[in-house]
């Protein structure tokens, strides 16, 4: 995972050149073992946010698309990102986040699919539901604001913070009968977006403050 490491280095340099970071949470991760990272997501900065902050490697879905761009798809494999169709139901990607987590590896998913371009959370995919459920892996929800351009015009004399917090794992256990119906599929994905939500509003509240302050 060296091309990883050097990434992770990158970006944090980037972020501290442009922005301020401020992190809360990161106890909730497991410092070994599975784990799914469960996030709200504004932008194209959100996965590298995720990475560079998170002390352990993160694997990622990626969208299909850009696996046809041929240097996006050679350094997305060679950092262990993998693809997902959107809009349907993408057997594949399960399966492979599926093996991800039986690996004992720490993933990152976006519940919502897609970009959401007004801060408000959009309904989710029940692929995350179905992930969570059979790998009996922890789910930690996670909160980001500060990476969207609206942020960022909002306050284009200041340096903007990204803020993320990692609240502690979603309460599942009831839900993992064996029998994954479309009524429990739908009350794990209720479950996991207002964990989210719960980790957005303290972003939003400004109650993670940059280290040495704002």
């Amino acid at each position: 995972m060296v091309l990883y490491t050097v990434g992770r280095w990158v970006v944090r340099g980037y972020l501290n050149s442009l922005y301020g970071v401020a992190v809360s949470g990161l106890e909730n991760i497991p410092q070994r073992g599975p784990g799914i990272l469960a996030g709200n997501h504004l932008s194209y900065l959100d996965p590298p946010v995720i990475g560079a902050v998170v002390p352990r490697p993160v694997r990622f879905m990626a969208k299909a698309e850009l696996f046809k761009i041929p240097i996006f798809n050679l350094f997305l494999r060679r950092i262990r990102t993998f693809p997902v169709h959107r809009g349907a139901a993408d057997r594949s990607a399960i399966r492979a986040a599926l093996q991800v987590l039986e690996a004992g590896d720490l993933m990152a998913l976006f519940p919502e699919g897609t970009r959401n371009r007004t801060g408000e959370l959009l309904p989710p995919q029940k692929g995350v539901a179905s992930i969570a459920l059979r790998s009996h892996a922890p789910v930690i929800p996670v909160g980001i604001t500060g990476t969207s351009i609206v942020d960022r015009r909002l306050h284009p004399m200041r340096r903007p913070l990204i803020r993320v917090s990692f609240g502690p794992p979603v309460d599942l256990d009831d839900l993992r009968t064996g029998a994954f119906s479309k009524h429990i599929l739908a009350e794990a994905s209720s479950r996991v977006m207002s964990a989210i939500e719960r980790q957005i509003e303290i972003c939003r509240k400004g109650r993670i403050r940059e280290a040495g302050g704002e």
